[in-house]
C-alpha cells in the first residue's frame, strides 16, 4: 500500500483528499502544520508527498528544497500544489517532480500519485 503524505493549511481540502486516497487504497497522512513535516517525512517514511506551496508559517517550496536536500529524504516524490501558477512555474528550481494545478479534477489527482516510486 502506498503511504501519501499530504500537506495543506486547508483542512477541508485536506480531509477530502484523504477520503479519497483511502477509497483509492492509499494510506495517508496528513498535516498543515509546519514543524510536523520533516518529522512525519522522517519516521514515516511517505512514497509520496502532495504539498501546496503556501503553508502557515513556510514557504512550501522551500520545504520541498529541504526534503530533497535531506539524504533521508531525497529519494520522495514531491508534488507541489497551488492556486498560483506563478508559485507553481518554478517547480524545478525547488527540486519538486511535479505540480498539480488547484483547483484539481480526480483524474489530475490520480495522475501525479501515479509518479510514485
Amino acid at each position: 500500500m502506498k503511504k501519501v503524505l499530504l500537506v495543506d493549511r486547508h483542512e477541508a481540502l485536506l480531509d477530502a483528499m484523504e477520503t479519497l486516497l483511502d477509497l483509492k487504497g492509499f494510506s495517508s497522512i496528513i498535516t498543515g502544520d509546519y514543524d510536523d513535516i520533516m518529522p512525519l517525512v522522517i519516521s514515516d517514511k511517505p512514497d509520496i508527498i502532495i504539498m501546496d506551496t503556501s503553508l502557515k508559517n513556510e514557504d512550501g517550496r522551500l520545504v520541498c528544497r529541504q526534503i530533497k536536500e535531506n539524504p533521508q529524504s531525497n529519494d520522495i516524490c514531491v508534488i507541489l500544489f497551488s492556486t498560483s501558477s506563478q508559485n507553481l512555474k518554478d517547480y524545478k528550481n525547488y527540486k519538486a517532480d511535479g505540480i498539480l494545478k488547484k483547483p484539481f479534477e480526480i483524474h489530475e489527482f490520480m495522475d501525479v500519485l501515479a509518479l510514485a516510486n
